[in-house]
């Protein structure tokens, strides 16, 4: 059943492509020619912005990592570590960021604290973006209300994340699963990964963990805005933060990976829903993946090179748990 449902997507997806090469290709060459007149410095505020994104997370991870290990690794190896993981962005669902394990347990991680910051990021990612997606409401009166219903549902999906009700929940539907199932070890797995994670559902490393977040892919969707801008439209900065989570949100409910043609259609659909013109949203849309998936997996596999280089280097002493 999987193996018809893989063919009829592969089939929809080459139906899609074709169609929009026959529909767009004129628009395709105008859209090139405006990503190849974006000016040097212009790519360096969009580029310093990702960098700020990857900033915000890596602290969000350490706290995380800090708060469930009691470890305090060597900050620019554990950097190294984070960044690394940027290598394996476009597995299905980014799982493979969770590769960091095998080069925390050296430092006295272990596995399943590793694992549990590696759903928490996720968890934390999906609720900011969740909300964030829904500024692009802004540039439709009258439908505000939806920013209201995103945030509430936000609100209340916390409280049952901090409430004994998730531990019954789980609970009830592990009793209604065979022992030997997928199901049941997957729900024995989110058991203990909130058992983990129980230190971090305190409202403080809770707070302190959305607001990191939240401004990490605020950041994210003002390099949009600015991207944009540049290009020559006019459309307003929440509109475009809203696009942008909004093209994270679906590329990472596709678990494509990495969101590849996903994120881009709706990033494209959505710029020409506010008001930017088919060519200048390809454009804008082209650019704003150079300068954040394709940046991150580039610099993932400068840190992986750095990693590997420091552990052939002669001399140095293997890392041992502090």
């Amino acid at each position: 059943m999987k193996r018809v449902g893989s063919i009829v997507l592969g089939l929809l997806l080459v139906f899609g492509l074709v169609f929009l090469y026959r529909r767009f290709h004129t628009e395709a060459a105008a859209a090139w020619q405006d990503v190849r007149h974006l000016g040097a410095l212009q790519w360096v505020v969009v580029l310093a912005l990702s960098l700020l994104n990857y900033g915000l997370r890596y602290l969000r991870w350490a706290r995380v990592i800090q708060a469930l290990s009691s470890r305090r690794l060597p900050s620019l190896r554990h950097l190294l570590i984070y960044v690394a993981g940027f290598a394996f962005t476009t597995t299905p669902g980014k799982a493979g960021e969770a590769l960091r394990g095998l080069a925390l347990k050296p430092f006295g991680v272990e596995y399943r604290h590793s694992f549990s910051a590696f759903i928490w990021e996720r968890l934390m990612d999906m609720l900011v973006v969740s909300l964030l997606c829904c500024a692009v409401v802004t540039a439709f009166p009258g439908q505000a209300w939806l920013l209201a219903l995103a945030g509430s549902a936000t609100i209340a999906f916390v409280l049952v994340l901090r409430s004994p009700l998730s531990d019954a929940v789980l609970a009830h539907f592990a009793r209604r699963c065979t022992p030997q199932s997928r199901w049941r070890r997957l729900s024995d797995q989110l058991s203990q990964t909130r058992h983990d994670t129980l230190v971090l559902l305190q409202w403080g490393p809770l707070g302190t963990s959305l607001a990191l977040g939240f401004f990490a892919w605020l950041a994210e969707g003002v390099g949009l805005f600015y991207v944009v801008d540049a290009l020559g439209a006019s459309i307003s900065p929440t509109a475009a933060v809203g696009v942008y989570a909004l093209s994270m949100l679906v590329g990472a409910l596709s678990f494509i990976p990495g969101g590849l043609g996903s994120a881009e259609a709706v990033m494209v659909l959505g710029l020409t829903t506010v008001g930017c013109s088919l060519p200048t949203a390809a454009a804008a849309t082209v650019i704003c993946r150079m300068a954040t998936l394709w940046f991150a997996i580039v610099l993932g596999l400068l840190a992986c090179l750095a990693l590997g280089h420091d552990a052939r280097r002669p001399g140095v002493p293997r890392e041992s748990a502090p």
